[in-house]
């Protein structure tokens, strides 16, 4: 080379030495599980273009061992703005522009930022066919998207090469954990990223009105709610915010993805705040598209401002009185039952929830009377109302007024949906699924004893042929020592007018039958409709008599063949003395 072109190529050098590169900052993510999402994020100086590349697609996940079978997995990414949670920049923006089918596309874009931080997503999102599709706006891309044609099949080398890359020459890279913990380090309270079936709890209390902020993010649709918050008064139980599909809008990704974000005052009080989920969609765990914020899934809340901050103190937990009877925790086909005693009158708080079907409770519970075997209440028999989750979830929350006796609180389920084993969204208070009684006055609570049903024992007896079983043919003798008031409990069977189990009462000496058990004189006795009960009073000469009960070859104690009836521990007939 000659010394002059030398000189030329090193001054070059120098130059190119003097002004380097003005450098480009760059962050991304990828190679995403079916269901996940992984996420960065990055703060700009300055407003600025951000160039956004990397790849997408739709292809088939074909797992057979999944409950829904042939799902489709999509690969897209975005961008919101880590200060007002909003969405900034959607793959869908591009990927809308043009057509494409299974198999990748290219993201190729930009995108003007503000000053700020920001997080940038990235999915591997199931998607349903017998879902609606919803990638960023309502158009619709299901035709050009998910044509029957190339049905590409994902594997691990297609999923290692999706991702996405942000750049740009002010960006720098931040942590992302450490912008969510700023964020709700100087929250209220704050539940975030909750598990399948959980329902996680947390507690405030105010002392003076304070404005708050609330941001919640979960699962529902127009008829239920399946991942979702309330706010309750801790002194009163009773619910002052709960998030529904009311109080909400649409969070992205896929349509049952819902968020509240409203401010609301609360006067001075102590509360609970509750999220409960169901056994799907969730942090990480997505059966669908996720939402646009999905690191705030459930529920933060703020106060609105410095001075409204001031109002929030530890919480105080309010004196509270406990239940004076608690059947709760209910599972599958479970009937169970608890005796109380009121030595006076008094006044109790019912809380009972249960599962509706066809205008009927499946899950339910009621109060009868244990000497009279009267229903003093009956959960199926007055108004209920939604106890949250699922539109079946039912529940009564109501004063009852209850007379000097015993009692008996029942409560049984079907098959179905019940504590820790919903099959739909799981109502509010999941873990006081049951009925749950409370003396109003706590001068009462002491008045309150329970005892064993199994155990107890009515001195008003007269006689009893109780628990029969198929193709028993029994009978008692008693004597009544002068005209007597009884009142007769008998719960048989019986249909179209006929009865196949049921009892009669007859004379001794003229061996006439002085009252019987008919399908006229009979009410329906719960559980199938050929269950029936006779609950009434008679009055009966001095003399002896003899009872008589009779069975046929099915449907009897522990031997039903269709559902039982209310009080199958009382299948057959009792004669007590009239208590006046």
């Amino acid at each position: 080379m000659k010394p002059f072109n030398v000189i030329i190529l090193a001054c070059a050098m120098l130059l190119i030495a003097a002004f380097p590169a003005h450098s480009q900052g760059k962050t991304g993510v990828g190679d995403v599980y079916p269901g996940k999402i992984a996420y960065t994020a990055f703060s700009l100086n300055n407003a600025e273009e951000v160039k956004i590349s990397g790849r997408g697609g739709v292809y088939q996940h074909d797992d057979r061992s999944e409950s829904f079978g042939d799902r489709r997995v999509v690969f897209y990414g975005w961008i919101i703005n880590a200060d007002t949670r909003k969405l900034v920049w959607h793959a869908a923006d591009e990927v809308e522009k043009r057509r494409f089918d299974y198999g990748d596309f290219d993201i190729d874009a930009s995108v003007k930022l503000e000053k700020g931080t920001y997080e940038l997503y990235f999915t591997a999102a199931f998607h349903h066919w017998n879902g609606d599709w919803n990638l960023y706006t309502a158009s619709s891309m299901l035709d050009e998207i998910f044509s029957d044609r190339n049905k590409e099949k994902l594997s691990p080398e297609i999923q290692a090469g999706m991702g996405v890359t942000v750049s740009s020459p002010g960006l720098t890279k931040v942590s992302s954990s450490d912008l969510i913990d700023k964020k709700v380090a100087g929250a209220v309270v704050s539940i975030l990223k909750p598990h399948d079936n959980d329902n996680v709890k947390k507690y405030f209390s105010l002392n003076a009105p304070t404005s708050l902020r609330i941001y919640a993010i979960g699962e529902g649709g127009k008829e239920e709610t399946f991942d979702y918050a309330w706010i309750y008064d801790a002194d009163t139980r009773k619910r002052v915010w709960v998030m529904d599909y009311a109080n909400t809008d649409f969070a992205g990704g896929a349509d049952k993805n819902i968020a509240a974000d409203e401010t609301i005052t609360l006067p001075a009080g102590n509360y609970m705040v509750s999220y409960s989920t169901d056994g799907s969609h969730s942090y990480n765990d997505w059966n669908s598209l996720p939402p646009y914020d999905p690191q705030f899934s459930g529920i933060t809340i703020w106060a609105s401002s410095d001075k409204d901050k001031s109002n929030v103190v530890a919480y105080r937990a309010p004196e509270e009185s406990k239940p004076v009877l608690e059947l709760t925790r209910i599972g599958d086909d479970e009937y169970v039952s608890k005796g109380f005693k009121l030595a006076s009158a008094m006044d109790l708080r019912v809380l009972c929830i249960g599962e509706s079907s066809d205008d009927e409770m499946a899950d339910n519970g009621w109060i009868m009377n244990a000497a009279t075997r009267e229903v003093v209440w009956d959960m199926n028999k007055v108004r209920t109302e939604h106890a949250g989750g699922a539109e079946k979830n039912k529940m009564v929350d109501a004063l009852i007024s209850l007379e000097k006796g015993d009692y008996i609180a029942y409560y049984s389920t079907d098959g179905s949906h019940s504590w820790q084993d919903w099959n739909d969204g799981p109502p509010h208070e999941q873990d006081a699924y049951g009925i749950t009684l409370w003396a109003t006055n706590k001068t009462d609570q002491a008045k309150v004893t329970q005892f064993e049903p199994k155990e107890y024992k009515n001195d008003k007896v007269v006689v009893e042929i109780l628990r029969v079983r198929d193709d028993e043919h029994l009978n008692e003798l008693f004597t009544l020592d002068k005209d007597t008031n009884l009142r007769i409990l008998a719960v048989g069977e019986g249909d179209d007018g006929e009865m196949f189990d049921y009892g009669w009462i007859e004379n001794v000496d003229t061996k006439e039958v002085v009252w019987e058990m008919t399908y006229r004189n009979t009410d329906p006795a719960g559980g199938a409709s050929k269950n029936r009960l006779f609950n009434g009073t008679v009055i009966l000469p001095k003399g002896s008599y003899r009872v008589y009960y009779e069975t046929d070859g099915s449907h009897s104690y522990r031997d039903w063949n269709a559902s039982p009836p209310r009080d199958p521990e009382r299948y057959g007939i009792s004669l007590m003395k009239e208590i006046n």
